[in-house]
């Protein structure tokens, strides 16, 4: 086993100096091979000695550490330690390993933690790997702030066809249902049934993007436009012409204008285009067509084969090379009902395509049901997208995607899908390998879980 921990965010609390956090580093020794480790420092520290790092020694609570630092720079100090024939500890301060080996021999370690030990229990036994995260470098990390969490307990495990990866959220009072309040435990007396998949038998296979969900209106909370794009969601959703001109209309109809919408729904995306399934609501659609007019926009007839459509459109001035200007048709959306759904587009030929999908939807796609199959099923739906198809959009979106990209393309050439779905407080979510099965027999062979134990050293708090 390997831990890799960040023991404080700054070791000397001075922010004169900025931050210096504290990184730990602890690798397990296979057994009978301790004569190998000691080596493996020897040459370690041979190697700093002739860089002009000569090291220092020090004894602390039994254990002999061996550190040094460049003339003037104690942020490049390194530090190391041999605990018995159990572990080998790096660090880049020799107060994170003074720390770590006294807390190794108290109860003041992340091993004997409660409220680490009560997330850990309700994640999988069967994992590879194991993460606990402070929230507050998941906000620094461009997420939204976790509602009243404190931690996140991360899991990953391996099958067949790819991997499964379990997170955790619990909250400073507990993670069982004696913390919480009045008001959430009625809430979850009162939550609605489980989300199915039906919706998204008008969602065509090749969708690149799909969210199954229930209650649409949730949607301009978790993708707030202070973190994300608008361009994530289409303007037919969020009811929004592509300029400024009815701005203070849109502001005051926009909290109500899905309220009606509580039942399942899928979002999806084909090509450039966007698609929305729900539940059909009369009144809910009128209101649409009413905050549609509000902003400027025509509701006009469409038919599509033996179907009549409604269109939001209108009319706008496209400024061309020549001295005559064009005049073209702006189409932010269209609709039309399909047994007891309403169906909403941003283009004809996605409205085409949803109309023609019953024989050739997600929902009966084999990519689609192979990318949730390992989930659980849930109260909040799911999310699924293709890998190479969608990528390329978020890039534009969140230029630092481009990045992540080009440094981790190794290991991302080999994602196909990825599925998520939350259940209470464990979200989950299952990375779909290409050629998976040919990729689980070349890595089982030399793969062990990982599950920690509580024996010898732990590492800390962070």
């Amino acid at each position: 086993e390997i831990t890799f921990s960040v023991i404080s965010a700054d070791l000397d609390a001075d922010k004169r100096n900025g931050q210096q956090p504290g990184y730990l580093l602890a690798i397990e020794i296979a057994p009978e091979r301790d004569q190998q480790a000691q080596e493996f420092l020897q040459l370690f520290w041979q190697q700093q000695a002739l860089a002009g790092r000569p090291p220092q020694s020090q004894q602390i609570s039994g254990a002999r550490v061996l550190f040094a630092s460049s003339a003037g720079r104690q942020d490049l100090t390194a530090a190391t330690a041999l605990l018995g024939n159990q572990f080998v500890l790096f660090a880049n301060d020799v107060q994170v390993l003074r720390r770590s080996i006294r807390s190794a021999q108290t109860a003041q370690n992340l091993a004997q933690n409660r409220g680490y030990r009560q997330a850990v229990e309700q994640l999988p036994k069967s994992r590879v790997a194991l993460a606990y995260v402070n929230q507050a470098y998941l906000e620094q990390a461009y997420f939204a702030p976790l509602e009243r969490s404190q931690y996140a307990a991360v899991s990953m495990g391996v099958t067949r066809t790819g991997l499964v990866v379990n997170a955790h959220l619990f909250t400073a009072e507990g993670i069982s249902a004696k913390g919480m309040s009045g008001q959430e435990r009625s809430d979850r007396r009162n939550a609605p049934s489980a989300v199915t998949t039906d919706v998204l038998g008008y969602v065509p296979a090749g969708s690149s993007f799909a969210l199954v969900s229930q209650d649409v209106s949730r949607l301009e909370t978790v993708l707030p436009e202070s973190r994300f794009p608008a361009s994530i969601l289409p303007d037919f959703l969020r009811l929004r012409p592509t300029d400024e001109k009815a701005q203070t209309a849109y502001s005051s109809l926009s909290p109500s204008l899905w309220s009606w919408l509580k039942d399942d729904y899928a979002l999806a995306r084909i090509g450039r285009d966007w698609i929305l399934v729900a539940k059909q609501n009369q009144d809910g659609i009128e209101g649409l067509d009413q905050a549609a007019q509000s902003m400027g926009y025509s509701v006009v007839p469409v038919d599509i084969g033996d179907r009549s459509a409604t269109a939001w459109t209108r009319f706008k001035v496209r400024n061309g090379r020549s001295a005559a200007n064009r005049l073209e048709t702006e189409l932010m959306g269209l609709h039309v009902q399909m047994d007891d759904y309403e169906l909403f587009t941003s283009s004809l030929s996605a409205m085409d395509s949803a109309l023609s999908t019953p024989e050739r939807s997600l929902q009966a796609a084999e990519r689609f049901t192979n990318a949730i199959d390992p989930l659980p099923s849930s109260q909040a739906g799911y999310i699924y997208f293709d890998w190479d198809g969608l990528t390329p959009i978020l890039a534009k979106a969140f230029p630092a995607i481009s990045l992540f990209q080009s440094t981790a393309r190794p290991l991302l050439a080999h994602i196909d899908t990825v599925a998520a779905t939350q259940t209470d407080k464990l979200v989950t979510l299952f990375v779909q390998l290409k050629e998976s099965a040919a990729f689980y027999r070349a890595g089982s062979q030399t793969t062990r879980p990982a599950v920690p134990s509580n024996r010898g050293y732990s590492s800390s708090r962070q």
